[in-house]
């Protein structure tokens, strides 16, 4: 009888090693799938594109000036499973023609934005609110052809671009993030009673993420 106990117990004690062992496995393996790889970047969707205002203006001797009102909704998700996103800076461009017109801070203060895993942010983003913005584009002559032919076709290719700093948790280390949005906008349709309303553009366009930072 003893030895038949003292069996069972080798018995249980060698099933009791063998689970310990897969479960340390296992969990090795899914802290290595979860922090031992780089980590995906963001995604970035744009909608409620809405143009209300722009103007482009010359002048003999001085630069060539552009005036706009425009609005638009930023999504920014988190598709890492594991890991949280703290974002350091983002700052939103506005460009036209290559030139950029434009430039609105979407994170201000340092990591006062932090997605956890699979999280998802919305940030309203408004510029020129209340009155026109005026901003010199280098480019003269190019710019003011580029203008005028997209005024004729009745909407403008207005790049969307994105750049800031990011982390992931338990990285350390702060990876630059660049982003491009394009566009095409149309202003709103005149009415000699009603005055100009805004055309929305409702859909939300998926951006493209560059290449992310080597190491991130």
């Amino acid at each position: 009888m003893r030895d038949g106990r003292d069996y069972w117990r080798r018995f249980a004690c060698v099933v009791c090693i063998g689970v310990a062992t897969i479960a340390a496995v296992a969990v090795t393996v899914v802290l290595v799938l979860a922090y031992g790889r780089a980590a995906q970047p963001p995604s970035f969707d744009v909608s409620d594109a809405s143009l209300t205002h722009f103007t482009l203006s010359t002048s003999a001797d001085g630069p060539t000036n552009i005036s706009y009102n425009l609005t638009l909704t930023v999504t920014v998700r988190n598709p890492n499973w594991a890991m949280g996103a703290t974002f350091r800076s983002l700052e939103v461009d506005y460009l036209f023609d290559g030139q950029r017109f434009g430039r609105v801070a979407v994170v201000a203060a340092p990591g006062s934005v932090v997605l956890r895993a699979g999280d998802t942010a919305v940030f309203p983003v408004a510029t020129g609110a209340g009155g026109e913005r005026v901003m010199n584009l280098m480019n003269g002559n190019g710019s003011v052809v580029a203008y005028r032919n997209q005024s004729m076709a009745g909407a403008f290719d207005v790049l969307v671009g994105f750049c800031g700093q990011v982390t992931f948790k338990p990285h350390a280390m702060w990876c630059r993030l660049e982003v491009s949005c394009p566009l095409k906008l149309k202003l709103p349709a005149r009415d000699a009673d009603d005055g100009a309303a805004a055309v929305d553009d409702k859909n939300a366009t998926a951006c493209k993420v560059l290449s992310p930072q080597s190491g991130c």
